[in-house]
């Protein structure tokens, strides 16, 4: 290679470079001045964000107050599966309102006699019952079991809120006057009712 074609050859370089750095100066000061406009133009985080990107160092960004903290709304109170007396006195049998329409009531029921009984109550030879209900649907039942003598026309209630899946229970220490031979209405809005004999 001859002294004139390195010589050539190092110009062609030299003024590859001025024109190269001719065609970036214009673009760099245009884009400094494209960053510095929109970062008076926005928010804090977004100047951080251009700044870091134009290779400069970025700002701290600043610290938002502290919000004040909302109330909390009140959670819904729901309701345990649970027995309670009726206050009112149970209906007369000639009196009480039969529901033969509805679907069946989706429950599995057994009454038997309760296992634990005071003293007393054994001396007195007081009957004592045990009703339990087991829900096998999904959805909650408001329940009124009703315990009818025959033979005297007397009746005794009590209530029942049971949810989805759950167990509950009633009977004579519920205010149920519960004997042999009674039958045991029970009656949730929207099905028919479920009667059953005590044993």
């Amino acid at each position: 290679m001859t002294r004139l074609q390195t010589l050539t050859i190092v110009v062609a370089m030299i003024v590859s470079f001025v024109v190269t750095v001719a065609m970036l100066l214009p673009q760099q000061r245009g884009d400094s001045l494209r960053l510095a406009s929109l970062g008076r133009a926005s928010g804090g985080g977004e100047r951080q964000a251009l700044a870091t990107r134009a290779g400069q160092p970025a700002a701290p960004a600043p610290v938002p107050a502290p919000a004040m903290p909302a109330a909390a709304p009140a959670a819904p109170i729901v309701a345990a599966s649970r027995a309670a007396a009726d206050d009112t006195a149970a209906p007369p049998a000639a009196s009480l309102q039969r529901h033969a329409e509805g679907p069946e009531l989706p429950l599995i029921v057994t009454i038997r006699d309760k296992a634990l009984v005071t003293a007393e109550e054994r001396a007195a030879g007081i009957p004592k019952k045990l009703v339990t209900l087991f829900n096998s649907s999904g959805k909650p039942l408001d329940l009124s079991v009703i315990d009818l003598n025959l033979p005297t026309q007397e009746s005794s209630s009590s209530r029942l809120n049971l949810r989805g899946g759950m167990q509950g229970y009633s009977g004579t220490d519920s205010g149920l006057k519960m004997s042999s031979g009674d039958e045991l209405v029970i009656q949730s809005p929207g099905y028919r009712d479920m009667s059953l004999t005590v044993p």
